[in-house]
Order: structure tokens, then C-alpha cells, then sequence
């Protein structure tokens, strides 16, 4: 077991399965995740300019807006 903030909004809906979910479990690890299906994980900053963006398929951008297929990390 463990905490988690759980965020939503009229988008989202609020059931528990949908909008954001901050946690720390058992395991000591802290999780950031999007439940949304078409969502993003957005760090920014200076005015809101996106500094690292991870989309829903693990492709990540760094210092853009447009992550599209600019990084892809995998086992290989």
C-alpha cells in the first residue's frame, strides 16, 4: 500500500481510474502517471515552454513541443 494524489478535472472525469495519479508505494518509488489513453507527462518551465515531453508511447522530446518521433528508448 502506499499514497497518491489523484487529479482530475470535467475532462478527465473522476473516477479513480481517470486524470493523474502522483504516488509513493511500498517499494519507495515515486510514480507520475497519466491515465488518459491520449495523454502526455509534461515538465516545463520559463513560460510554460516544454522542456521534456513524454507521450503515451514512450516517445520522448527534449526542448520541443513536438515529441512526435524524436527519441524512442527500448531494450535494444
Amino acid at each position: 500500500m502506499g499514497s497518491q494524489i489523484h487529479l482530475t478535472n470535467a475532462a478527465t472525469g473522476a473516477a479513480a481510474g481517470n486524470g493523474a495519479h502522483i504516488s509513493m508505494w511500498h517499494d519507495d518509488d515515486l510514480y507520475i502517471t497519466n491515465q488518459e489513453s491520449d495523454g502526455m507527462i509534461k515538465f516545463s518551465s520559463g513560460g510554460n515552454a516544454d522542456a521534456l515531453v513524454i507521450k503515451d508511447d514512450g516517445n520522448i522530446g527534449i526542448g520541443t513541443t513536438a515529441p512526435a518521433s524524436l527519441l524512442h528508448l527500448d531494450s535494444s
